[in-house]
């Protein structure tokens, strides 16, 4: 079994717990608000910018990297000044802090780019349509859902194989399996905070 198929039985529960709770249940369900979604986006963004700060070798792919398109989206959402006007709850500082710590393993790393980039490659693109149809957004505004890249199921694989690369080399597998599962557990517990917060 390869590492990213490990990390996904290992996940599942997890997986399907995360799309049933907190803000990520509204946005499937569609009955999000545009501040509920932008303060969720607004407490996305440490994560990435630690994330993006510390991959490298394969796992380093522009293409992937979310943070800019995060600060474009929360400019269009919540106006020049979202920064001072959207809070930081504190699971998102303790996620930051936990990809930060990640960033000494490179096994443990490439567990937070599996659940968050592939997640957004994937089944991201299905939260753009929700996200679209409930609040009226057009390009702007989902830009975080966008990559340039021309085939994305293709792409997802091809980083789903830089992933396993990345985590075989460290013989570390048993410990990327089970940071994924704190990631995930991470994710929920953001998204829950996001909304009982609005």
């Amino acid at each position: 079994m390869t590492p990213t198929a490990a990390m996904r039985a290992r996940t599942a529960e997890l997986h399907r717990v995360a799309e049933t709770t907190g803000v990520v249940r509204a946005v499937i369900g569609g009955d999000v608000t545009l501040p509920r979604y932008a303060l969720y986006l607004r407490n996305l963004l440490p994560a990435y910018e630690a994330m993006e700060g510390a991959l490298s070798g394969g796992l380093r792919r522009p293409e992937v990297f979310r943070s800019d398109a995060l600060r474009g989206d929360l400019a269009h959402l919540s106006g020049a000044d979202w920064e001072a006007a959207l809070p930081l709850v504190p699971e998102a500082t303790r996620y930051r802090e936990c990809i930060e710590l990640a960033a000494s393993s490179g096994a443990r790393l490439a567990a937070h780019a599996y659940t968050r980039y592939l997640g957004d490659l994937m089944g991201g693109q299905v939260l753009a349509r929700r996200l679209g149809q409930r609040l009226g957004l057009g390009t702007e505004g989902l830009a975080f859902y966008r990559f340039s890249v021309s085939d994305l199921r293709a792409f997802a694989g091809e980083y789903r194989l830089a992933i396993d690369e990345a985590i075989v080399a460290t013989g570390a597998v048993d410990d990327a399996v089970e940071e994924a599962a704190v990631a995930f557990e991470l994710n929920i517990a953001l998204s829950q905070a996001v909304e009982r917060s609005t």
